[in-house]
């Protein structure tokens, strides 16, 4: 099963950094799984193009408190009303045009980390640094257990 890594996110942005973070804190357990890190989210469908299954992590711009992690299952959980995008096309509009399409891998799974500071210069929170940590090891449980199946 080739499963994919990927975490969105613009240096500089504070926050915004968030899913870069915690894809690459999965670095060192990467040996079931590649990790592809993004800026745009429009490189999002050739990014999973080939995979059986992805994970995807990313900052999310909204009214919940820093640091709070929120899990989705892209397949079968409507999309968060709660999160607003710093991008041209949003990660939601991305996933759902490779759903219309049939680009989207088999398994797909989205954490996102709500961030408050999303300033260009901004250094990322403490709340977010810490819940990217969490987040890269809830990834790589979860990615072991997709390779067990």
């Amino acid at each position: 099963m080739k499963i994919v890594v990927v975490g969105l996110g613009v240096p500089f942005r504070g926050d915004d950094q968030a899913g870069v973070l915690a894809a690459q804190a999965t670095l060192p357990n990467s040996d079931h799984f590649e990790v592809k890190i993004l800026s745009d989210p429009c490189d999002l469908l050739d990014a999973v193009a080939d995979a059986d299954g992805a994970i995807i992590a990313d900052a999310l711009q909204c009214d919940l408190e820093p640091g709070t992690v929120v899990r989705w299952d892209v397949l079968r959980d409507p999309f968060p009303t709660i999160t607003s995008s710093v991008h041209l096309i949003s990660l939601e509009q991305v996933l759902d045009l490779g759903k219309s399409l049939g680009l989207l891998p088999c398994k797909l799974v989205l954490y996102g980390i709500a961030g408050k500071a999303f300033g260009l210069g901004e250094e990322v929170t403490e709340q977010v640094q810490d819940a990217a940590e969490s987040v890269a090891r809830s990834i790589i449980e979860e990615v072991n257990e997709w390779s067990l199946h």
